[in-house]
């Protein structure tokens, strides 16, 4: 990604991830997003955790400032899918 270039963008409703990863509880996709965003800190990737147990809303909020990278759940993932938020 640093390399090649980032194309996410907060100017797009539909935000789409360079890369979308998946872990199976809340705990691991909290400790993959701070691993994430020590690996993206002083670039311009952008790391955005979803998971379920909080408020969608906020979550969502997030996605639309822009995502270049996506850590989640595989139900709150398949939520902002659905609701059209990612692709």
């Amino acid at each position: 990604m640093r390399r090649a270039g980032i194309t996410g963008s907060a100017f797009s409703d539909i935000q789409e991830p360079q890369a979308i990863v998946v872990g199976p509880t809340r705990e691991l996709v909290m400790q993959i997003h701070r691993e994430a965003r020590k690996f993206a800190y002083n670039t311009m990737i952008r790391s955005v955790v979803v998971y379920g147990g909080t408020s969608t809303r906020h979550q969502i909020g997030e996605l639309q400032k822009g995502a270049h990278i996506v850590i989640g759940t595989p139900g709150r993932l398949l939520d902002v899918i659905e609701k059209r938020v990612v692709s």
